[in-house]
């Protein structure tokens, strides 16, 4: 007989079905002989036995776009998870560029200038800061594993772009505040100057982002295939 799924509990594994003589026929999920789980709606083919309906079988199977979008999702992500694999098990390739890059890291923890009042200032103290130690983290992989050259050299750029940008967006900030204190303290002559407060950590971080960006035009570049 044909019927029609008026409810299905998952929880405790009973339903009801309505089959098409109009009876309406209890069911247990033990008694689902199909594969996947039975909804509220689903058409099915069952035999009655006792006033309950046994040996239920969904005639509701996905369909042949649901089918092939799960074939392709799932081979996509099996892909994708054997590209990423493949970063970190395909040997040090581009030892210039991931050196580059974690050594960029690293001057972001160093001081770059000395704020009056306030403390040393450092690029990863702010969000900004912060996103470029991840993009900075993420270099380091894509060159190390030989990721895809577009893709290593695009991130490269961007990234080492956002640490002159961040560096620049300081010392404009910086040399502001100078000129403010020097007219409100009335001083004359030379007064207050970006010099003043520049650290050791600016001539780290301008060096190594900048051999960073040359690890990224370099034309000799290892890309593995199978990575990312």
């Amino acid at each position: 007989m044909e019927g029609s799924v008026l409810h299905c509990n998952a929880e405790n594994g009973e339903g009801v079905i309505s089959g098409s003589d109009g009876n309406r026929y209890n069911f247990t999920t033990s008694d689902v002989k199909s594969s996947g789980p039975l909804k509220n709606g689903y058409k099915v083919d069952f035999e009655v036995s006792d006033s309950a309906a046994v040996n239920i079988y969904s005639l509701n199977g996905p369909s042949v776009i649901d089918d092939a979008f799960s074939k392709v999702s799932s081979a996509a992500t099996s892909q994708m998870s054997h590209k990423i694999k493949s970063l970190f098990t395909s040997g040090f390739n581009n030892q210039f560029g991931a050196i580059m890059a974690l050594l960029t890291l690293f001057a972001l923890f160093l001081p770059v200038f000395e704020i009056p009042y306030i403390g040393k200032a450092k690029l990863i103290n702010d969000g900004l800061g912060k996103l470029i130690f991840v993009m900075l983290a993420l270099s380091a992989v894509f060159f190390y594993g030989g990721a895809t050259r577009i893709y290593t050299k695009s991130l490269a750029i961007v990234t080492g772009l956002l640490v002159f940008y961040q560096l620049y967006g300081l010392v404009a900030a910086l040399s502001d505040g100078a000129s403010m204190m020097n007219q409100f303290s009335g001083r004359s002559g030379r007064g207050i100057s970006i010099f003043d407060v520049i650290e050791y950590g600016v001539f780290f971080v301008v060096v190594f982002n900048s051999l960073f960006l040359v690890s990224a035009m370099k034309k000799k570049y290892v890309e593995i295939n199978e990575s990312l």
